[in-house]
């Protein structure tokens, strides 16, 4: 039989079998059901937030945040505990949370009944958290961290991640039709959880304030960047008006990718840094970028799922590729 990645799906889904037995005998020998989710980066916990935070006023789920440091693109290595540490544990002081020894060490208990992921992106967790091997102990369920607007190329869905995923929770019909097809995954289309939380009101202040949110690539499958283009160019935005205020909110993976990419090096990255505020620029520092749409008049933007949210404002938003003064 030639080995794909449909029948891998079915293949891994019948030897698992005994495991979803033992995993059904294991929840009824405790009251609760047991959730764990794995987080790595604030930015993206907006998805999840919402059914966590439904779930750990439900007494009948045991929930624990499994937190995973920072992984450092530059160096395509796990760093030391840091912004993602403290955003979630200040945010969530009494849920329990399981922090990982070290990159050889992280390793969590089988004792769960069900695993979120953040992202479908591997390469940023341990090899134990990953659904491969997770999913002999519990069911591994995705709530997406972009919108889906689009059909996807279908690429996306041949990583490892999607080979051992049990539960894909769609943001989108085009997602939940395109999924659906697949054929070896339990889809359910429950819609993009974060829009249910925005709150907008129109602005009364007399300065404009610019947000601009350069992607972290330039692979034009992955949508592009125009930062190397306009990081400078943006700056002189402000010199149109002194009613300008400027936001830099550059994907958590910009300037990292820069120095892997040779873009930059360290140093210039942190000279960049160092005359954005000079200019009178501010680096936004938001963890959710909803949070900084309330204040945003003008969203300047690569192509992103962040458009989607940004429009539900009424505000002007530009998609563009250069900057022209």
């Amino acid at each position: 039989m030639q080995v794909t990645f449909f029948n891998i799906m079915e293949i891994a889904k019948s030897k698992k079998k005994k495991d979803i037995i033992l995993r059904k005998k294991r929840t009824k020998e405790r009251s609760n059901i047991k959730i764990g989710f794995i987080v790595q980066m604030p930015e993206v916990w907006d998805k999840e937030a919402p059914l966590f935070e439904a779930l750990i006023k439900d007494n009948r789920f045991d929930v624990y945040l499994i937190i995973v440091p920072h992984y450092d693109f530059s160096i395509s290595k796990l760093s030391q505990y840091g912004a993602e540490k403290q955003y979630f544990t200040k945010k969530y002081p009494d849920v329990k949370t399981v922090l990982l020894k070290n990159e050889n060490d992280m390793v969590i208990d089988d004792t769960y009944d069900y695993i979120f992921y953040q992202r479908c992106w591997e390469i940023y967790l341990p090899k134990q958290l990953r659904c491969k091997n997770v999913i002999n102990f519990a069911m591994t369920c995705y709530i997406p961290y972009c919108y889906h607007c689009t059909p996807t190329h279908v690429s996306y869905y041949e990583n490892d991640f999607f080979w051992y995923l049990n539960k894909f929770y769609c943001c989108s019909e085009d997602q939940f039709n395109q999924v659906s097809e697949i054929g070896n995954i339990e889809c359910q289309y429950l819609g993009f959880p974060v829009i249910d939380s925005l709150q907008y009101s129109s602005s009364s202040r007399n300065e404009i304030n610019i947000l601009w949110t350069p992607r972290w690539t330039d692979d034009q499958s992955l949508g592009g960047t125009s930062f190397n283009v306009n990081k400078y160019k943006v700056l002189e935005l402000l010199n149109q008006s002194k009613k300008i205020s400027l936001y830099l909110r550059p994907h958590p993976l910009t300037f990292e990718n820069a120095i892997k990419q040779k873009w930059m090096s360290k140093d210039e990255v942190e000279e960049y840094k160092k005359l954005v505020v000079e200019s009178g620029a501010y680096f936004d520092s938001n963890k959710l970028i909803e949070d900084t749409f309330t204040n945003t008049d003008i969203l300047i933007t690569d192509f992103t799922s962040a458009i989607i949210t940004f429009f539900l404002s009424g505000r002007l938003y530009t998609a563009l590729e250069e900057i022209l003064l």
